[in-house]
Order: C-alpha cells, then sequence, then structure tokens
C-alpha cells in the first residue's frame, strides 16, 4: 500500500500491478493490509477502513458513521492494525481500540435495486388517474406515453434499503439524450424537459459506498407521442399535397412555356408587321425628304430669280430715279420747296434702294450661313461708322447654330438699327461690337461711349418699341442700359432650343 493506491503481485508473476481506482484510492493513503479467511483485504486508509475485493474490485468503506472511533486519526507510530488467530481484526486509534469478526458481517447483500417513487409531470406531482399517464404506480409501470405537450418530467427514484443514504449512489441515463451514465451521487431525481417526439429508455442503477456498478438497473420505457401534423398518417398527407402541388407546378409550368411559345411567335408576327410598316414609313419619309428637297430646290431657284430681278428691275429703277432727281436739280437749280422736294426724292429712292439691296442679299439661297451674315454686319458696320473708332469681335465655337432665314433678317435689322441710332444720336468717338454663336446661345452686345440718355424718360421715336417687337419675333431678350454722359449698352441673347 502507498500514499496513491493499491498494488497487487499475480500469482506467478515477478511484478506488481498498481489498481488505481480513482473514485477509490485518489484521496486515501494506504497505512496497513490485512487478508481475512474469506481472501477479501482490509486496507486501513487515511479515510477509515477499506473492505477490497481482489476479484471482482468491489469495495466498501467503514468509518465513523459505521462506529469506528477516529478513523481519521492516524498519528505515525500509532496506526496498530493486525489480526488475531481467530481471525479478528484489530483497529486502534490514540485514544480507541475498535476489534470486529469480518466473518460476522454481511458479506453478500443484496444488489442495490432502485424503484420508482414518483413522476411529476411539467414540473406538478402526477397521480394516477384514468385521464393521467400514469394508471397505476409509476414503480408497477413498465411504460408510460406522454402527448407532445407533456414533455417536461422528472423521474423520482430510490433504493429501498436500511443503510445510511449517504452511502448509497446513483448513476441513471436516457438513451436517446445521454450517450453515457449520468453520475448522480446522492441525487435521486432527473428532470428532462423539451424531448422531441419519439420513444426513449430511462434507466437507472445503484451502488453501495461506491462499489461495483455492475447492479442491475430499473428501467422506463416512455414514448412522446409527435402531434398530429407530425404523425405518420401527416407526413404522407404532406407528401401527396407535395407531389399534387408538383403535378400543378409542372402543368402551370407547361402552360405558361406554351403560353410564352404563342406570345413569342405573335410577337415575331407583329415585330415582322412593325418591320413592314417601318420599311414603308422610312420609303415614304425618303420620299418626302426627296420632295422636300425638291421644294427646296425649287424655292431656292425661285429666290435666286426673285433676288435676281429685284436687283435688275426695281433696284435699277430706284437708282435710276436717284440719278434723275440729282439730274434736274443740277439743270434746273431750283430754290425753295422745289429744291428741297427734288432732294427728299432723291434720299427716299436712295433710302429704298438701299434697303431693297438688303432685301435682294437675305433672298438670295447663296447667303443662307451665318458666316456670310458676320461678314455683312461687319461690312454695314464699318460703312455707317466710318467717323468713330469702331472694334468688332466675332467669338465663334464648334457646332455654331445657322438659324432661319426670319431670324437672320430680324438679327440684321435689329443691328442696322441700333448702328443707325449711334451714328444719328450718340456722338460717339469709339463703338464695341462683340458677336457670341454657339450651339447654345446667340449674344450680340453693341456700346458706345457717347452723349447717352436716361432710360426712364419717355422719348418721340420708335426705336426702344421696333428693338423689342423684333427681340420678341426672335424669341430673344433684350435688354438696354443708358446714362447721361456714360454711354449706351444693347444687349440681344437669344438661347438655341
Amino acid at each position: 500500500g502507498t500514499k496513491s493506491g493499491l498494488n497487487l503481485m499475480p500469482s506467478g508473476a515477478n511484478h506488481f500491478v498498481p489498481f488505481l481506482q480513482e473514485e477509490l484510492f485518489l484521496e486515501f493513503r494506504i497505512y496497513g493490509i490485512i487478508e481475512d479467511n474469506r481472501g477479501l483485504l482490509w486496507l486501513r486508509t487515511s479515510n477509515g477502513l477499506v473492505r477490497y475485493n481482489p476479484e471482482n474490485g468491489r469495495h466498501r468503506i467503514f468509518n465513523d458513521k459505521n462506529g469506528l472511533k477516529n478513523c481519521r486519526n492516524i498519528v505515525y507510530g500509532y496506526n496498530g492494525f493486525f489480526k488475531t488467530r481467530g481471525g479478528k481484526i484489530c483497529y486502534g486509534s490514540t485514544d480507541h481500540l475498535s476489534i470486529f469478526d469480518p466473518d460476522s458481517l454481511e458479506y453478500n447483500l443484496a444488489d442495490p435495486i432502485p424503484v420508482f417513487t414518483s413522476f411529476d409531470l411539467n414540473y406538478q406531482s402526477t397521480k394516477p388517474s384514468p385521464s393521467s399517464p400514469l394508471k397505476m404506480a409509476i414503480d408497477y409501470q413498465d411504460s408510460i406515453q406522454l402527448d407532445y405537450w407533456q414533455n417536461i418530467f422528472t423521474i423520482h427514484f430510490r433504493v429501498l434499503d436500511f443503510l445510511p443514504t449517504h452511502q448509497i449512489l446513483y448513476a441513471y441515463k436516457l438513451k436517446g439524450v445521454n450517450e453515457n451514465w449520468v453520475y448522480c451521487g446522492k441525487q435521486t431525481e432527473a428532470t428532462y424537459t423539451n424531448l422531441e417526439p419519439g420513444s426513449y429508455k430511462f434507466m437507472v442503477k445503484a451502488t453501495y459506498n461506491n462499489e461495483a456498478w455492475d447492479t442491475p438497473t430499473r428501467t422506463l420505457f416512455i414514448t412522446v407521442i409527435p402531434p398530429w401534423w407530425q404523425t405518420w398518417w401527416a407526413r404522407s398527407l404532406y407528401i401527396v399535397m407535395f407531389l399534387l402541388l408538383m403535378l400543378l407546378v409542372f402543368r402551370l409550368e407547361g402552360e405558361r412555356r406554351q403560353s410564352r411559345i404563342k406570345k413569342r411567335l405573335e410577337h415575331e408576327k407583329e415585330l415582322r408587321k412593325f418591320q413592314k410598316a417601318k420599311h414603308r414609313l422610312v420609303v415614304a419619309d425618303l420620299q418626302n425628304q426627296a420632295l422636300k428637297a425638291q421644294k427646296e430646290i425649287e424655292q431656292e431657284q425661285l429666290r435666286s430669280r426673285i433676288s435676281g430681278d429685284l436687283h435688275d428691275e426695281i433696284g435699277g429703277n430706284l437708282s435710276s430715279i436717284a440719278l434723275l432727281g440729282e439730274t434736274l436739280e443740277r439743270r434746273l437749280k431750283p430754290t425753295g420747296k422745289e429744291k428741297q422736294r427734288l432732294k427728299q426724292i432723291r434720299h427716299i429712292a436712295m433710302a429704298t434702294a438701299e434697303s431693297m439691296r438688303d432685301i435682294v442679299w437675305f433672298v438670295n439661297p447663296l447667303n443662307d450661313d451665318m458666316d456670310k451674315l458676320c461678314a455683312k454686319m461687319r461690312e454695314t458696320a464699318n460703312t455707317m461708322l466710318s467717323q468713330a473708332k469702331l472694334r468688332f469681335d466675332i467669338k465663334r465655337q464648334d457646332a455654331a447654330w445657322q438659324g432661319d432665314l426670319n431670324f437672320r433678317r430680324n438679327v440684321f435689322l435689329f443691328f442696322k438699327e441700333a448702328l443707325h441710332n449711334i451714328a444719328r444720336h450718340a456722338q460717339a468717338s469709339e463703338i464695341r461690337i462683340t458677336l457670341l454663336l454657339s450651339a447654345e446661345i446667340f449674344r450680340l452686345e453693341i456700346q458706345d461711349d457717347g452723349v447717352g440718355f436716361d432710360t426712364g424718360k419717355s422719348h418721340s421715336g420708335n426705336g426702344l418699341k421696333n428693338f423689342e417687337r423684333r427681340a420678341a419675333e426672335m424669341e430673344a431678350s433684350f435688354t438696354l442700359k443708358s446714362k447721361p454722359g456714360e454711354g449706351t449698352s444693347l444687349l440681344l441673347t437669344k438661347k438655341i432650343p
């Protein structure tokens, strides 16, 4: 015997084999060993006497609770332990001597067999009744059936023995839940919660003083009945419903596939019709464009003839009238009103001829270009403002807007009337003209350093009204700024649609 266990040398062997049973010798120091007449070993330990059967490994502990006095009070040199000739064992301590006959003890005790004492359902004690899962006392039933909502239960068990309760230890397990035995010590109940529907086997066993656990077990078969939606016939119904649903899905999918094929065929048919109609529209559009181009060519030819006729016929006649008036004035040498009227006829003819030249210029299709308009505006400004310092800036960006005939005509007339007012009234020494052409905006600004005027006062002329009327026709914005002595600024702006 050592401080950590028992060592035995089998018969015929030449070495010791350790018997280190953890539950027995881990906290026991062995101070003496005596073999009784039956071949059982009595071990004097630091925790009392231990009877050990080397054949089956069973053991039993005797200590103060069994009548031994001061069995744990062992002092070195005072640990008397021997067997008499008669087979009695003497056990001594510091102040007591215990003598007993091991043959008189009841060695062949019956194996402890637990019984079921009570059954709790949902934390409440259950009594036998026709409506209860218990039809009789729990220990008289080998099996029990529970509804799915009765899945919380406690099983109480106990060994019916006169030994002190602390010397009886228990172990249990529920097959299907516990893989291994649950060694619960002196605990005499087992509780399970939220069990799934199914069949279970509850087993419990006991041992005296931690002797061998190969003792008989008490068994109780427990069945938790599943709810109706988890029964076999419900599952069969689910399978049938699933198969019917799949059949319906396949049928609907087939119908949808046929419907998609039909729609695709109809769509292809409509698409062919649409393509044919589109082809007809394209042909018609090409024909319309050809007719439009032909009409535009005819219009340009007509405009060329008209411009030529106006220039040759009316322009020539007006020039002849102006020349004739000048000849009459030089030959007749009139005075007074006649001279004034001849000058008036000559001026009207010259002004009309000039206006006619502008009209002929715009009617001529060769001038349908903003660059041509800019060149004509620069030429007109140089002619009308020859007495002042003139700066003409043209800022042209990519993809500049060309405008239509009416817009170009109104812009030129607006521009010419502004130059006419500057030449007659502004007394300006410097004029600046800025023209911006782009794909987003058309902007014309005319500035002079002349005498200016008060824009808040009314004026007898129609110049301002003409500016506003032409700006409205062009769908453009018009701004006039002027102060006496600070010059005048005209701004015409049109956002390109």
